[in-house]
């Protein structure tokens, strides 16, 4: 938990195919929680000095992909955007992570 996410985003979800979806959320309270005392003190992540959460209320997107190129090999794509309204909102944070998947026979797989 150094740093973890709350989110608490009620929002539309629009998926224009079975492999894309889209969520969005106007109005989203997200926690940000840094439980080592040593990132915590220096105030990373948004968190001020010795705390060891912050409350921030803003605006929440993601983008979700999914490709199976066969039952075999699989591609799945995730981005997140976040925009506190309260501190700098023409800022937005953004994660981002992609995985590819390939199964190897009936026990292994390579990710």
């Amino acid at each position: 938990m150094a740093p973890g996410y709350l989110l608490v985003s009620p929002g539309l979800d629009y998926k224009p195919t079975k492999n894309l979806t889209i969520f969005v959320s106007p109005a989203t309270a997200r926690w940000v929680i840094v439980r080592d005392t040593a990132l915590s003190n220096r105030g990373l992540y948004g968190v001020k000095p010795g705390e060891k959460s912050a409350f921030e209320f803003g605006a929440f997107a993601t983008i979700g992909y999914l490709k199976e190129f066969n039952k075999f090999i699989i591609y799945k794509d995730r981005l997140d955007l976040f925009s506190n309204y309260r501190n700098n909102p023409q800022n937005l944070d953004l994660f981002m992570s992609n995985l590819l998947n390939a199964k190897l026979g009936k026990v292994f797989s390579v990710s």
